[in-house]
């Protein structure tokens, strides 16, 4: 989907594109990407509308969507489509345009930490609980949730998952990264 879109190449007419999400970590379980890209200065709608114009005619497009949160905590432009691969699933892709200067927290901070502290096992365990969010067994949680549940807390089960996080969870913008392993 990425290189069908040409994701990489229309996005690095605003700026510097970086993959971010389940997809850099190599823990997808639903079609999701993510990416942030970062600008000169405070990100501007009419760059990204100009992108979302030539993207929302490629065929596989079905839907666009914008956001303007640059004056929330998450300071930057949303887009998102939604697209149909040549098996007809439905992908969602996720793009933030960021301040090359935004204070943070950002996806792109995470990747490498991930990259680097997700073994196996840990692996596994992320997997199974991001397929029970997906089928309703699990609460529905922020995946960034859901790692720093197996990784800093054990957590193994939905119901671990349910008292690691507790009953007053809400998904917020976080700084957490994993620790590095040896």
């Amino acid at each position: 989907m990425i290189d069908d879109l040409e994701l990489v190449r229309r996005w690095s007419a605003v700026g510097r594109v970086e993959l971010v999400g389940a997809v850099a970590y190599d823990l997808v379980v639903s079609p999701d990407i993510d990416m942030e890209v970062f600008t000169d200065g405070t990100p501007r709608v009419r760059d990204g509308f100009r992108v979302l114009a030539e993207l929302a005619e490629h065929p596989s497009v079905t839907r666009a969507r914008f956001t303007n949160a640059l004056s929330t905590a998450d300071q930057g432009l949303y887009w998102q489509l939604r697209c149909r691969d040549d098996e007809g699933e439905e992908w969602k892709v996720d793009i933030w345009t960021l301040d090359q200067d935004h204070p943070g927290p950002l996806s792109t901070s995470l990747v490498a930490a991930m990259r680097s502290a997700v073994r196996t096992e840990e692996r596994q365990r992320i997997l199974a609980l991001k397929e029970a969010r997906a089928d309703g067994t699990a609460r529905g949680v922020a995946s960034i949730d859901i790692y720093r549940a197996v990784l800093d807390g054990g957590v193994t089960t939905p119901d671990e998952l349910e008292a690691f996080l507790g009953p007053d969870y809400a998904p917020s913008l976080t700084p957490w990264l994993p620790a590095p392993r040896p």
